[in-house]
């Protein structure tokens, strides 16, 4: 339906209109539209000037005051609507469409509650004197005022009560996807559990929740993150990737509950070769430790060099705070049977508990130098030459980059994820390379020239730690070790793999905070991994930070309550929250239906007495008009335009000289349509 309230003069008379409404009717005829009396009261008029400035209010009120009730009437519908099917809006509207009116009894004295329909009450509607003061000692301006302040509580009111829902609703969604949701948000005691009992050993409560665990004088904690198990490649690499075999051999130890740690370098004072059971004499060879530093030795007497483990004595010793290999030269091939060396005269966690000896084959005079050919996306193919430095062989596509002057190329096979050197033999045929620009100051790795060399280095002798320990004493040798198929080699390498380590440092973290090799699968489900890792305290933050940019979860483990009784489990949570969530749906629809009826109410109050405003400013004193409700069906459309029509003809008489009847609508008018009458439009909110 479409409803419209209608102003007309009259000038019956009796003074009741009742003539003019009748013969309004016979002029119209009821085929048309239906229709029937508006009834107004007699409300104060005031002066021209009042009603001037109530007409311009009344307008912005009229508008404001339907806004509310279409807010109410909405947020009510979506309250219904919830896990139900929009199919259903008809019948949730039926349940909100009615309003509370008080209604005298057949005797005229007491009021008695009534629930109507919004067509039944539009059609007999009429003042509510019950509610609202005597309109005929109250000014229009007074009125309006009181006929909005029950539409601003309700709207006031709702708005609350809806944020309060809204709150407990939220909590509740929460609630349940940790019952049911996925491993990013989902309750993870159980999985935690269960994979803590599952252990060989079963890590300390203290630790599981993410309290500060002391290892060798480190504070550690432990971490859960959720990991997309597409990233999965990406949290090994990111995590894994880089570790030395220091690091390894530290951290495997402390999964052990040993107390080997990463050490700040590795020191030797003297290296002995023999063979045929007497020393080689190593007055004519040399050693060298290219990238290796001597930065924090901490001797003062002593420089630390790598000759000093050819100078006959034990008093001086070769320190390298990266680690670096140690190759002694003898400028001729010689063969080795046998070899020792002295631990160092500092610290003993610089001793190497586990290495590879190699020794060097120089090139025949005739080698001609290798190349090998990468087919690289995008640049073309690039010709790698054996030995010749990463920088050389990358310069050509130097210029093609251009990188920042900060910023350096590097090689990085894709499958693996491992950055390569350039040197022929590192590379497989094979392999799919990319190139990565990574800022200086993060490694040094393929920055330095290095000449060509076609010589090959082959391992002569390993060391495994589970086999062999190095005296704690200072400046005492090993035992003799023997080599099982000696060659003669021009050069030998020594380099060390782990060394002894300091437990009062303890591990070294990588550089985004975790302890590297620590991090265990703990449950898998759906698309998500649960990890584990340690990670130390003084960089939580940064990891956190870390994993939040790779879209990693990470997740908060929450177990049993100390006192013996569990905490509640996330299925009652939810189960609270859940009841607690009707019950506030239940009150807020019964508020809602509430004010739903009084704001409407006042609403059509307030366009009656706009009704009176206006007609008072078209058709002037004495206040002698008769008020029609027109209610069409909004589907027939013919039929409202033949009952305008007829309207017009009717009622031209009423039109203002130079009043152009076809000029557009002007909502911020007093008129909202262009009539020669008064005509108001009452929104159904039926449709």
């Amino acid at each position: 339906m479409e409803y419209f309230v209608v102003m007309l003069p009259y000038n019956d008379r009796n003074g009741d209109g009742n003539s003019e409404y009748k013969a309004a009717i016979n002029k119209l005829g009821c085929r048309i539209a239906k229709t029937s009396k508006f009834q107004l009261p007699n409300f104060k008029v005031g002066t021209l000037d009042s009603l001037m400035e109530c007409s311009d209010e009344l307008a912005k009120l009229d508008t404001a005051s339907e806004n509310s009730v279409s807010k109410l009437l909405t947020t009510g519908e979506q309250l219904y609507l919830e896990g139900k099917s929009k199919d259903q809006i008809k019948k949730v509207r039926s349940e909100l469409l009615t309003v509370s009116v008080l209604e005298r009894d057949q005797h005229g004295m007491q009021p008695t509650e009534k629930s109507k329909s919004i067509q039944s009450y539009l059609e007999s509607w009429q003042w509510d004197d019950f509610k609202y003061t005597d309109v005929s000692e109250v000014s229009i301006k007074k009125m309006c005022e009181d006929l909005n302040r029950p539409i601003l509580t309700a709207e006031e009111l709702i708005k609350k009560r809806v944020a309060e829902y809204s709150d407990i609703k939220g909590k509740a969604a929460a609630a349940a996807k940790k019952v049911d949701g996925n491993l990013t948000v989902k309750d993870i005691t159980q999985e935690v559990s269960a994979w803590n009992s599952n252990r060989k050993t079963p890590l300390p409560e203290e630790l599981l929740r993410r309290r500060a665990a002391h290892c060798e004088g480190t504070q550690l904690v432990m971490l859960f993150v959720a990991v997309s198990k597409k990233d999965e490649e990406l949290w090994k690499e990111y995590w894994q990737w880089g570790i030395t075999d220091d690091q390894k051999h530290a951290m495997n130890s402390i999964k052990e509950g040993g107390t080997d740690h990463v050490s700040d370098g590795v020191s030797i004072s003297r290296m002995v070769f023999k063979c045929g059971g007497k020393d080689i004499d190593m007055s004519h060879a040399t050693a060298s430790n290219e990238g290796g530093s001597q930065s924090g030795y901490g001797c003062m007497s002593d420089t630390g060099l790598p000759e000093n483990v050819l100078d006959g004595t034990t008093d001086t010793a070769w320190f390298d705070a990266n680690k670096k290999p140690l190759v002694i030269d003898f400028g001729v091939p010689t063969k080795v049977e046998q070899y020792c060396f002295s631990t160092g005269t500092e610290a003993p966690q610089r001793d190497p508990v586990q290495w590879v000896l190699s020794g060097y084959t120089p090139p025949p005079a005739d080698a001609q130098i290798p190349t090998l050919t990468i087919n690289i996306a995008n640049y073309g193919p690039l010709e790698i030459v054996k030995g010749q430095s990463e920088q050389k062989n990358l310069a050509p596509i130097h210029s093609k980059l251009t990188p920042a002057a900060n910023k350096r190329i590097y090689l990085k096979e894709e499958e693996s994820g491992y950055k390569v050197s350039a040197v022929f033999d590192e590379l497989e045929n094979n392999g799919n390379y990319t190139f990565v620009i990574e800022e200086k100051g993060n490694t040094d790795y393929g920055t330095k020239e290095e000449k060509i060399d076609l010589g090959k280095w082959e391992e002569v002798h390993a060391m495994d730690r589970n086999d062999f320990h190095t005296p704690k004493e200072r400046k005492q040798f090993t035992d003799v070790l023997n080599i099982k198929s000696p060659k003669e080699y021009t050069k030998y390498r020594f380099e060390s793999k782990v060394t002894r380590g300091n437990p009062e440092r303890g591990p070294i973290p990588c550089g985004n905070g975790a302890v590297p090799g620590t991090s265990e699968i703990v449950a898998s489900q759906g698309e998500y991994n649960l990890m584990s890792v340690m990670v130390f305290s003084q960089l939580e933050h940064h990891f956190r930070a870390l994993c939040r940019d790779h879209k990693f979860t990470v997740r908060e483990y929450e177990p049993a309550t100390e006192a013996g009784s569990r905490a509640r489990t996330p299925q009652a949570d939810y189960q609270a929250l859940e009841e607690k969530r009707c019950e506030k749906k239940e009150s807020l629809l019964r508020d809602i239906k509430t004010h739903f009826s009084e704001a409407y109410t006042a609403w059509i109050h307030i366009k009656a007495v706009r009704a009176f405003v206006e007609a008072i400013l078209r058709y002037g004193l004495p206040a002698k008009y008769i008020s029609m409700l027109f209610h069409c069906d909004s589907k027939n459309s013919k039929a409202h335009d033949e009952m305008r029509a007829k309207l017009a003809q009717h009622y031209s008489h009423l039109n203002p000289s130079g009043f152009d009847l076809a000029e557009d609508a002007n909502e911020s008018s007093a008129l909202q349509e262009r009539y020669p009458y008064v005509s108001l439009r009452i929104t159904n909110f039926e449709h």
